[in-house]
């Protein structure tokens, strides 16, 4: 019984260091979500763009980000394959 309280602090610093990363990793992609808008003007000065081009610029990378971003419960693709390889890795280690 011992052991299973000695345990818990591991278990509860493990979890803090996820979340550490992960609220870092947000922290980034919001950081590089409002810097692409802040570059617009030199964008537009420096590569001769256009409002249309810059929009396909904002909506590709808007695109990415949202599917690269989400949970594996709602990303339609990126989420689908961890998704399977759980379910396959847990029929393969019942066996």
């Amino acid at each position: 019984m011992a052991s299973v309280a000695e345990s818990a602090p591991r278990f509860e610093k493990t979890a803090m260091s996820i979340l550490v990363a992960v609220s870092f990793c947000h922290m980034l992609n919001d950081i590089m979500q409002s810097l692409l808008a802040s570059l617009y003007p030199l964008f537009k000065a420096n590569y001769n763009l256009d409002f249309v081009q810059i929009g396909l610029l904002t909506m590709t990378f808007q695109v990415t980000a949202s599917l690269l971003s989400r949970s594996s419960a709602s990303s339609p693709t990126v989420g689908r394959c961890p998704i399977r390889c759980r379910s396959a890795w847990r029929a393969h280690s019942a066996v």
